[in-house]
């Protein structure tokens, strides 16, 4: 079979076999893989129902790291909401994932997240599409990341390029939700496949 890695030369007038495109789809899988963006620091506080944010700085350095943290509360249902610009590549399979560590050290939280495309001019006439649950267990340490995916199919205008805006909700009145304590979210990142 051709060597993918290290290829010594090109070749003409070459049929593909089958074993040889299997090859090529094996050693390239990264074809079939999502992309990520970053939107933790894009957060716009809503006006009510929203979770706290605490800024957490280090104590050495000049100057010193500091980062953010949303504070989602227990027994209460809080969200944040993301604003970006939909990768010009979005082909679709939308997802959530982020990062959360607890206070308490054991039990579940419940996330939902949905997104809204906002349009080219960013109009007023549009609404977030179905919400999206996904129930997660607390890391068994106090402190300890847990890292989550929620899958997002009602995507309501999302479109490449475009603006759009992601809610990020933690339904601390469900029954599962048995966590105490703040569950502090770090990272929050959109993926989509292309």
């Amino acid at each position: 079979m051709t060597n993918y890695v290290n290829p010594s030369q090109h070749v003409t007038g070459y049929k593909i076999t089958q074993e040889d495109w299997n090859g090529l789809v094996d050693n390239f899988d990264f074809l079939d893989e999502t992309r990520s963006m970053d939107i933790t620091d894009c957060f716009y506080p809503p006006s009510a129902n929203s979770a706290a944010i605490e800024t957490v700085v280090s104590g050495v350095g000049t100057p010193p790291p500091s980062w953010t943290n949303v504070l989602y509360d227990a027994g209460k249902k809080e969200y944040m909401l993301y604003k970006f610009i939909v990768p010009k590549d979005y082909g679709g399979s939308a997802k959530v994932e982020f990062g959360f560590y607890g206070t308490a050290i054991s039990g579940t939280v419940v996330f939902s997240s949905a997104v809204v495309g906002l349009g080219a001019v960013q109009g007023t006439n549009c609404n977030f599409g179905a919400a999206a649950l996904g129930t997660f267990a607390v890391n068994g340490t106090a402190g300890a990341r847990t890292q989550a995916t929620i899958s997002i199919t009602a995507t309501n205008g999302l479109a490449a390029g475009a603006k759009a805006m992601l809610f990020l909700s933690r339904i601390g009145t469900a029954t599962v939700d048995n966590a105490g304590g703040d569950c502090k979210v770090d990272k929050v990142m959109f993926s989509y496949g292309f």
